[in-house]
């Protein structure tokens, strides 16, 4: 038994008119003679509303100089010769101020007495399954928090049926929470993730990497239930960032879903997107964790965690006017290594670290320059001052070692120098030096220069 069924062609009005994405004819001068599609809602527009306004009023004015170029370039050719202008990429802003990134596809050209209308297609990125403007901005030496917004953007929905909002959870290994999100109204709902994250909420608790999964209602904590509440938003998704198999992150998609959707469900495209834009997150983050530990390696001294040579230097181009240096160095080190091998002097050498940071207080910049040689720089403080730093210093490192195997006590040479020159390091080595062969554990100032 077969069975027929007739079907109503659709026109090619209604067709564009049922397209997520927005098809314009535009004017030379800008000037919108017609509009259809954007179904759904376009990036916040009444689509029905455009004919009669001008693209230059919605294109962000960075973008402005460059849409114009590419139509008025082909516009000079004879109507005959007149080439579409490749795909290009710009910026729309909507009516509360965001920016989009648009790619405009031109697809025909239409003459009405010399002067051409273009036409062409706009397809928001965010309908693209691929996150691409994030990585751009990245490739473009772009600030991290702008690439992390973007992040949160990159697949946000607002439209007359559904809303979501990305919000990106980081964690840090001092147990700091940091919490990101696109939009400027968002900063409410975004401050209460932190609170409650802060407070112990964690629904990214025991995912699995690859792992996207709806909050139940129930288990959504009070400052961001009620947030959510307020705007009418009813489900909650959560998605791990794992980085080398640790839990770097998480982001939190809430948003709103049309009464008869199934706000448990999570559609297998809408998933494979979530995922898309965390494995892209997680290489973000990893790229950024090298960039800082390249970064950190360049400056601190690797066995003590203290600033080396590079970072002094660069800390002595931005002290104040009234400025000192302690030139630090341990007395007898060279017979310690001998007697007790390399180890347990670099086993001293931390002590001698941890004791000049405590002794000198948050505010000194203390680093090692050379095998068992400190500097101390104290921004802001004259010599009196100076003086009663080093000698703290003096009577910090004398304390009991209390280590197995090496030596009970241990002491340190200081000279103390203002900054006032280039020569200041120097003037203070020099004043270490007379410290040393007036009996060690002493303390000179350098004379004036």
């Amino acid at each position: 038994m077969t069975t027929s069924s007739t079907a109503t062609a659709m026109s090619a009005e209604e067709l564009l008119t049922h397209s997520r994405a927005l098809t314009i004819q535009v004017g030379v001068d800008g000037t919108i003679r017609a509009a259809h599609g954007g179904f759904g809602g376009f990036l916040g527009f009444d689509t029905s509303r455009l004919v009669g306004t001008n693209v230059f009023e919605f294109v962000a004015p960075s973008d402005a100089n460059d849409l114009a170029t590419y139509f008025l370039e082909s516009a000079i050719d004879s109507p005959d010769a007149i080439a579409l202008p490749v795909p290009f990429r710009v910026s729309v802003v909507d009516p509360q101020g965001m920016h989009h990134a648009v790619d405009v596809i031109p697809t025909g050209i239409h003459t009405i007495g010399g002067d051409p209308d273009w036409v062409a297609l706009l397809v928001p990125v965010t309908l693209y399954g691929s996150v691409t403007r994030s990585l751009e901005l990245e490739m473009e030496g772009a600030d991290r928090c702008e690439v992390k917004r973007m992040l949160c953007e990159e697949l946000a929905v607002d439209n007359a049926s559904y809303a979501n909002r990305w919000v990106l959870v980081e964690f840090g290994d001092d147990g700091r929470i940091d919490v990101c999100t696109s939009r400027a109204e968002d900063a409410t709902i975004a401050n209460a993730i932190h609170t409650d994250a802060e407070n112990g909420w964690q629904p990214w608790d025991g995912l699995s990497p690859s792992t996207t999964e709806i909050i139940d209602p129930s288990f959504i904590a009070d400052n961001t239930s009620a947030q959510m509440t307020a705007r009418g938003w009813q489900r909650a998704v959560v998605a791990p960032v794992h980085v080398r198999d640790r839990l770097a992150g998480a982001y939190l998609i809430v948003g709103r879903v049309p009464a008869d959707y199934v706000a448990s469900a999570i559609t297998a495209n809408v998933a494979q997107r979530i995922q898309k834009l965390v494995r892209a997150t997680a290489l973000l983050i990893e790229r950024w964790e090298a960039e800082d530990q390249l970064r950190l390696d360049a400056n601190c001294d690797p066995l003590t965690g203290l600033g080396n040579k590079r970072s002094l230097d660069t800390a002595l181009v931005h002290v104040s006017a009234v400025s000192t240096v302690l030139f630090i160095d341990v007395d007898r080190f060279k017979v310690v290594n001998d007697t007790h091998g390399h180890s347990l002097g670099d086993q001293i050498l931390m002590i001698v670290a941890e004791r000049l940071v405590e002794a000198c207080g948050s505010d000194a910049f203390v680093a090692r320059i050379g095998g068992d040689e400190f500097v101390v720089l104290l921004n802001g403080v004259g010599l009196d001052q100076a003086a009663e730093v080093g000698r703290r210093v003096l009577d910090a490192i004398a304390r009991p070692l209390e280590i197995t195997d090496g030596p009970s006590e241990l002491s340190v040479s200081i000279g103390v120098a203002s900054v006032d020159s280039s020569g200041s390091i120097e003037a203070a080595d020099k004043a270490m030096l007379a410290a040393k062969r007036a009996g060690r554990r002493q303390l000179a100032i350098a004379p004036d220069r």
